[in-house]
């Protein structure tokens, strides 16, 4: 377990999701529950309304909003009306330069705003479900779970295999500063 007020390094977290395997590698299945009522997954599993159903799932976070042709995914709440389905998008490029870190206060409202009803669960993609996905897994365990980046990095990888790039890896250190300050 990482040291409260402990800093923090991209290459540290980079290392973390590598767990064990000494590569980042693309997940092996669609989605994974990585903490109670909290999914990550990828555009396969986001478009399946019968998998989400299955699942229980009632809301969906996608963290990757847009046009589909920029590696992003073109859903909204009119596509999961009929399921029943709540929905928040996140227009996020994953580039290292794109500021994931700005919405991290939507994504956490609305992922309390799910766990706060009993039966809820909340799906958190993106395109594949391995980097703006586990970034906001990762930063809600921070900001709502009181864990070092270091701590929700392992929570989650020990879930399903992420890779969040670099500028959202130097993200999480930075918003770990913010919370735990030495």
């Amino acid at each position: 377990m990482a040291t409260r007020g402990a800093s923090c390094t991209p290459e540290e977290l980079e290392s973390l999701c590598r767990a064990n395997v000494g590569f980042l590698y693309e997940p092996s299945c669609d989605v994974n529950e990585v903490y109670d009522r909290v999914f990550v997954g990828g555009e396969e599993i986001a478009r399946d309304l019968n998998k989400l159903a299955d699942l229980g799932i009632t809301h969906v976070l996608n963290c990757a909003e847009g046009p589909a042709r920029m590696f992003r995914v073109d859903t909204n709440q009119a596509y999961y009306v009929d399921a029943n389905i709540k929905y928040c998008g996140l227009p996020v490029s994953d580039e290292p330069r794109a500021n994931l870190k700005q919405h991290f206060g939507t994504a956490v409202q609305f992922i309390d705003g799910v766990l706060a009803q009993p039966e809820a669960k909340v799906l958190i993609h993106c395109v594949v479900g391995f980097s703006r996905s586990a970034t906001v897994a990762i930063a809600y365990l921070m900001i709502r779970r009181g864990m070092t980046a270091q701590e929700a990095t392992r929570a989650v990888r020990k879930k399903r295999e992420i890779g969040p790039n670099d500028g959202f890896l130097v993200q999480l250190c930075e918003l770990n500063a913010e919370l735990h300050p030495n």
